[in-house]
């Protein structure tokens, strides 16, 4: 059987100033990618030049658009041209740890129920942290449930394969949370999930960040849409009230006056275990009902905001 080959997929708009130290990373990884499709997004800066630089070293197609598209738009593309059986989405202004690709494929090629494989990282740059991830599935499906972003986007591959069976792309519409959009799509085929416990990426925390606090305001508005697609999966149409009870029930804290919203915070729980039950494929029973009960006590003891 002949090794598998791995594309590279990157979108970049004007990443003058990180995009050497990406390319670097993929060229020092132990299982190299067999191709590198990076999209110019109407990029006015030095990117070309530099990636032209590291094309005599790296295996790198370039694609441009002649005018802004978007990321989600710019990755559709790479990943119409990429001819890998996997696929790893890598963000221009980030680092990828040298063992990435080779425990990433490893573990994809000993679990080849797993769709999609992610990692933890690190945060580095305006801020520093450690970015942990839920490991399997089942809590995967769970923290999206509590629309929490369970991959670090730069950190994921995904199978080609998988991709083209059900036509899943991002949707150009989602200029923020495109990555969030995606996953609950797969979760409604019903594809399973999985991210490696080690340290094996670097998310450049910058002003230009789609997730800077300046852009929370956006991103809440499409975080909304989100959850509406979450909840209809679990057959749920929820109120503006019960949506408000949703967002309690994640942050495991009562807004306003606890009186006044402890019953339908309740009422809103107990939906949710119903629609477990009812739709476990999307997210399993037994595992939802053990995380609401635990944060039901939580939020009923903790002190509203």
């Amino acid at each position: 059987m002949s090794e598998q080959k791995l594309s590279v997929i990157i979108s970049v708009h004007n990443c003058e100033d990180y995009i050497s130290e990406c390319l670097e990373d993929l060229f020092n990884q132990t299982r190299p990618a067999d191709e590198i499709i990076i999209v110019l997004d109407a990029s006015t800066d030095n990117t070309l030049d530099i990636v032209k630089q590291w094309s005599e070293k790296l295996p790198i197609t370039i694609l441009e658009n002649k005018e802004r598209m978007g990321k989600p738009f710019s990755l559709n593309r790479a990943i119409d041209m990429a001819s890998g059986d996997f696929i790893a989405q890598v963000d221009a202004d980030d680092t990828s740890h040298p063992r990435r690709f080779e425990l990433q494929l490893r573990f994809l090629n000993r679990n080849s129920d797993v769709d999609v494989c992610g990692t933890c990282g690190h945060r580095f740059g305006n801020i520093s942290e450690q970015l942990k991830r839920p490991l399997h599935n089942n809590k995967i499906r769970w923290w999206l449930l509590m629309c929490s972003s369970p991959f670090l986007h730069t950190s994921v591959i995904y199978r080609s394969s998988t991709l083209e069976k059900y036509k899943l792309r991002y949707n150009s519409d989602f200029i923020f949370m495109q990555d969030f959009n995606l996953f609950v799509k797969m979760i409604e085929k019903g594809l399973r999930f999985a991210n490696l416990p080690q340290d094996l990426v670097g998310w450049r925390a910058h002003s230009d960040n789609t997730s800077h606090p300046k852009n929370d305001e956006k991103r809440n508005d499409y975080r909304k849409q989100i959850l509406e697609q979450i909840l209809m999966l679990a057959g749920v149409d929820a109120t503006p009230e019960e949506m408000e009870a949703h967002r309690s029930l994640g942050k495991m804290r009562l807004s306003g006056s606890n009186r006044k919203n402890l019953i339908p915070f309740l009422k809103w729980c107990f939906t949710l275990m119903r629609a477990s039950v009812r739709e476990p494929k999307f997210f399993p029973a037994w595992y939802s009902i053990i995380n609401i009960s635990a944060r039901i006590f939580v939020t009923v003891l903790r002190k509203p905001e």
